[in-house]
């Protein structure tokens, strides 16, 4: 009977196997040949080229110093096991170096005969049983992967020494830049020309945001007993309007001028609320105006069509004044009315001002030269100034009449003088010329290295401190200059602000900005508190008249009635006889100890009621774990949605739905350190220094609302660590995609502050009752900012943080493929660049194969449907990337392939490791040979390991019990600062470090078949599978080292920020005894 057409088919493809796997064989043969004996080179090599490539040092010397100062040496090693400090031949070696030649002729002749094994490698060849052809042993991959990689992994090499033909790194950064060619230059087609200037205006837009919000909160400071009225009070309020004058109790009428004043404050919001629209708006029509051809005209036409916008506002408040005139003429005369059309319109200028801040950016980046910048770093002064000046006058009281028809005096621009003193100290303590340069290289370089100085580089830290007098230390780095006098000593504040002024023909020194001349700051202060002195043409102008004063402070004050108590007790403090500036001098020397002996009393009433109200204090931290728990529950539906199972990740929605919430994610943990970090410079200098920074109105309710976020932000902050301690299994500091691995976790672990947490609670007194807060969060215990003028601060600090993350990390990938064969650069890029790092994972998941991306795209949730789909495979895994990793700790361990012999998963233990052993060699087809059992090098690593991260293997468990990130009890010290976690992370990495090596030294191979088996094979060939469990093993130990690396890392930052707290300490107490 003859064969079928199938038939046929199976015999040829049978035959042709059959050829296959004979080639195979020889080609085998001739691999374990050549391998025994370059393995043994490479053995005896190794400690050579350790010790040799260590004792090399590259150094410079630096040009000549100038009169009495030397140029300094400076030195690198050529290699220390971490490649972003060591030497790299093309972005370090420029200019004159110098290199010891016996130690540098050493490390040349080692690396020959690694060349001269890798020549061995690319000529080895067999013959072909079949065809008798001669083919090679090795290809690149093989030599790469055989020769080089092992060397730079095991740090007998610096990643540099090898060539990019056969450097993973190089090949890495290649084939990643392809397909982030891909993704630019969809976006290229997509993008707008003016992308950058759009994003320049979003940034307009988010100004404009944040001086609305300070704004507000400005509002409802300066009203702070009206705007927290409840509700039964309002009605008690309103109901007595209706109760004739005479007839009113005490208690009527003062909720009616409370009802009164909060009237007042919210149609001071609403109209700044209309004026924030109205810029916005603005901004807005700007935006679609550089659509023009021609930029620059742009950016005029823009600026135009806001001016516009913003004198239209200005005018349509005098209209609907004039309106109000026409139709309710008795409504028009009230000084109610008066006071929120004066101050609608102030808020309506400030708002405008400052959002023509984005213009005046502009043209700094845009300026030819440094003249240029500088002039327009003027401009920009001017606009931020300004719009304080006006936020002052808006608290301006206009003469008008009462409620009962009666004539009643204003202010007379009481604040209108003081704000105009403090927009002359903003322009007088503002560095033009640094600001100019601070802003023009961080948008030419993208390397932002401070985004809070760029925040108080335009100005706009000043307006915390000046509403709320919290923020000072943010805009240090953009505003002090002071200069030394003639002795050497830095002179006052004042004359220090002089560094902005130029000196006019008069020898005064002259406003850059408007020409007008001043002899110091102070004089603009004389000019605001005028009423307080006395006349300067008096005859008795070098004293004070008590009797005077006390009529002027009277009349100062009179509208100002919560700051009228005040006046006695200021006057008594005049030495009698004192000169204007003495005058000055005690009244503010009184002022400040009142306000302390005030925040003293509010907070001893609070703590006092606290410790003998059990209704009060029940209802306290009830509130706390109310909102703790209702965050908690938020954040956990969150988790919940980004970490879908494998298998949903095929459903497209439910992908994009976890991508999402990734997103949210990783900001919410980058927004809980923005507030971090400025809550640790807040309690830097211990409880009373955080209390002298708060405002006296309303001290304790912000210092509650600080101990109640601070509970809400440690659970947050726990719950979000948990979910990237999954995430952190990534950190493949030692892989070749380490840096990209990091790009997603560098700045995502939220540090908390356990001492920022006592200084709060001992601001607030409840430092005793640190373990029921403990018991309210789940956790140890945190905090939040509490204000929420802080909070529009921290999110706008936030977002100019991300925009120059997006520009450095473009700039960073166009200075590294503008210099090739600079592997600093492309490092630096693949780690900072989020995109750009996605694309690296996503070419050693699919094109390189390397077990860490892999085990990274595994742990992922990516698909093996989305791997083997060849249609945009790689642009598909840069979208899957960001979804987050199983909670299932099996998911992260599982080795690449279930096989039947398999005792279970293999993971980092000896008792798993043992057993997988016994298994290779009785179980599995082919068996393993009892040589390759003998692992004595992986067996002692092991060993040590197991003790360390246990049995499971689950280091970030075991690190968690032992050295918990929060101590269990509030008052104890940070476990994590004990001398025993650094030894726990050092012998973790060395164990870590020594089980890498053995394993990739690790080349296990077949045993001999039975005689009485059917199956066959070629004894003394790799075995495959114990090679996959190997793999698996060492992309988990590389895992692990770069966990525990991450965590030597915080550890030091943490260490670095103890030294900090200290010292700020030390220094706040030197400073209070200095005041004593």
């Amino acid at each position: 009977m003859p064969l079928t057409e199938a038939q046929h088919a199976w015999i040829e493809t049978a035959q042709a196997k059959s050829a296959e796997f004979q080639a195979f064989g020889e080609k085998m043969s001739v691999r374990n040949k050549e391998m025994t004996e370059i393995t043994a080179e490479i053995d005896r090599l190794t400690s050579e080229l350790r010790d040799a490539n260590a004792a090399l040092k590259v150094t410079w010397d630096s040009d000549a110093g100038k009169g009495l100062f030397k140029g300094k040496k400076r030195s690198m090693d050529w290699m220390d096991g971490d490649s972003d400090s060591e030497v790299d031949t093309v972005h370090d070696l420029t200019g004159k170096y110098k290199v010891d030649e016996k130690a540098a002729r050493r490390v040349l002749m080692l690396h020959e005969e690694l060349v001269r094994l890798q020549t061995r490698m690319e000529e080895a060849e067999y013959e072909d049983p079949v065809t008798k052809k001669k083919a090679k042993v090795f290809s690149p991959k093989d030599i790469e992967r055989e020769l080089w990689s092992p060397l730079v992994m095991a740090e007998v090499l610096p990643s540099n020494a090898v060539a990019d033909k056969y450097s993973q790194e190089a090949q890495v950064w290649t084939g990643a830049c392809e397909i982030y060619g891909e993704i630019l230059e969809k976006h290229t087609e997509e993008a707008s020309e003016f992308e950058g200037a759009k994003r320049a205006l979003r940034i307009g837009m988010d100004v404009v945001a944040l001086v609305g919000s300070v704004g507000a909160e400005s509002i409802k400071a300066a009203n702070f007993d009206a705007v927290s009225m409840s509700a039964a009070d309002k009605d008690l309020a309103s109901a007595a309007k209706k109760v004739a004058p005479s007839e009113r109790t005490p208690a009527q009428v003062s909720l009616l001028g409370k009802l009164d004043k909060l009237e007042v404050a919210e149609r001071n919001m609403a109209a700044l609320s209309v004026a924030t629209t109205v810029v916005n708006g603005g901004l807005k029509v700007a935006d679609k105006a550089l659509d023009t051809p021609d930029a620059k005209l742009g950016w005029a036409i823009a600026e135009s069509v806001y001016e516009a916008l913003g004198e239209a506002a200005s005018k349509s408040l005098g209209l609907a004044g004039k309106q109000v005139a026409t139709s309710n003429k008795a409504l028009s005369e009230t000084q109610a009315f008066k006071t929120s059309i004066a101050s609608a319109t102030s808020l309506v200028s400030y708002g405008f001002k400052a959002g023509k801040v984005v213009f005046r950016v502009n043209e700094i980046c845009t300026a030819k030269d440094e003249s240029g910048r500088k002039k327009a770093a003027l401009g920009l002064i001017q606009s931020v100034a300004g719009a304080i000046g006006d936020a002052f006058a808006a608290f301006d009281r206009q003469d008008g009449k009462n409620d009962k028809g009666e004539d009643v005096t204003g202010t007379n621009g009481a604040w209108s003088k003081i704000g105009a003193a403090v927009r002359t100290a903003v322009i007088g303590a503002s560095n033009a010329g640094f600001i100019a340069e601070h802003i023009y290289k961080a948008q030419k370089s993208g390397g932002l290295k401070n985004p809070s100085a760029l925040v108080g580089a335009i100005g706009l830290t000043v307006l915390a401190p000046i509403m709320a007098g919290v923020f000072d230390s943010l805009s240090d780095a953009s505003r002090r200059d002071l200069k030394k006098d003639d002795k050497g000593k830095e002179e006052a504040y004042g004359k220090g602000a002089q560094r902005s002024f130029e000196e006019s023909s008069d020898d005064k020194a002259g406003n850059r900005l408007t020409g007008e001349t001043h002899s110091t700051f102070t004089d603009y202060v004389d000019q605001s508190m005028s009423s307080l002195m006395p006349d300067k043409d008096d005859e008795s102008a070098g004293a004070i008249d008590k009797e005077k004063a006390k009529e002027q402070v009277e009349a100062a004050l009179k509208s100002l009635p919560e700051l009228a108590t005040l006046g006695t007790a200021l006057l008594s403090a005049i030495p009698s006889g004192a000169t204007a500036e003495e005058a000055k001098q005690a009244i503010a020397e009184r002022l400040s100890k009142l306000e302390q002996q005030e925040k003293e009393k509010e907070i001893g009433n609070f703590s006092k009621r606290l410790a003998d109200d059990p209704q009060f204090k029940e209802s306290f931290f009830a509130d706390i774990k109310t909102q703790s728990d209702e965050e908690a529950d938020r954040l956990d539906k969150l988790i919940n949605d980004a970490s879908p199972s494998p298998e949903e990740l095929d459903n497209d929605e439910k992908a994009e739905k976890s991508v999402a919430a990734l997103e949210k994610l990783t900001n919410e943990a980058e927004a809980c350190n923005q507030k971090w970090q400025m809550v640790n410079t807040l309690t830097s200098g211990g409880a009373s220094i955080l209390v002298a920074a708060l405002p006296v109105a309303g001290l304790v309710v912000a210092i509650q609302r600080l101990a109640m976020d601070t509970a809400i932000l440690v659970r947050k902050s726990i719950q979000l660590n948990k979910w990237m301690d999954n995430m952190a299994l990534t950190m493949g500091n030692h892989s070749v995609y380490g840096p990209a691995i990091t790009s997603r976790l560098s700045s995502a672990k939220i540090q908390v502050s356990q001492q920022s947490l006592l200084v709060i609670y001992a601001a607030l007194g409840v430092a005793s009752e640190g373990a029921k807060l403990g018991d309210c969060t789940g956790a140890a215990t945190g905090i939040s900012i509490g204000v929420n003028m802080a909070r529009a601060l921290t999110e706008f600090g936030f977002k100019m943080h991300k925009e120059a993350e997006i520009e450095a990390g473009w700039q960073l990938y166009k200075e590294a493929r503008a210099n090739p064969g600079d592997r600093k650069r492309a490092r630096k890029a693949m780690r900072w660049n989020s995109t750009l790092s996605k694309c690296v994972l996503a070419y050693g998941i699919v094109k390189d194969g390397d077990p860490i991306a892999k085990e990274v795209g595994r742990s992922c949730g990516l698909t093996p449907e989305i791997l083997v789909d060849g249609k945009n495979v790689c642009t598909k895994v840069v979208k899957y990337f960001e979804t987050v990793y199983s909670d299932d700790p099996q998911v992260k361990r599982r080795i690449p392939l279930k096989k039947d012999w398999h005792p279970g998963m293999a993971n980092l233990s000896l008792d798993s490791w043992l057993r997988f052993k016994a298994a290779a060699i009785d179980r599995a087809i082919p068996s393993m040979s009892q040589e390759s059992a003998r692992t004595t090098d992986i067996d002692r690593f092991m060993a040590v390991l197991e003790p360390l991260i246990g049995r499971d293997a689950d280091y970030s468990g075991v690190r968690d019990l032992k050295f918990p990130e929060l101590n269990p009890d509030p008052a104890g010290a940070d476990m994590r600062l004990d001398p025993k976690y650094r030894e726990f992370l050092n012998r973790t990495k060395e164990a870590a470090n020594g089980l890498i090596a053995a394993l990739r030294a690790w080349k296990p191979v077949n045993g001999k078949p039975p005689s009485d088996s059917d199956q066959k094979w070629i004894a003394g060939s790799s075995h495959d599978g114990m090679i996959d469990v190997a793999d698996s093993l060492l992309a988990q130990a590389q895992l692990l080292l770069g966990e525990v690396s991450f965590d030597i890392k915080q550890l030091e930052e943490r260490e670095k920020q103890d030294k900090a707290r200290e010292a700020a300490a030390l220094e706040a107490g030197k400073q209070q005894l200095k005041a004593a």
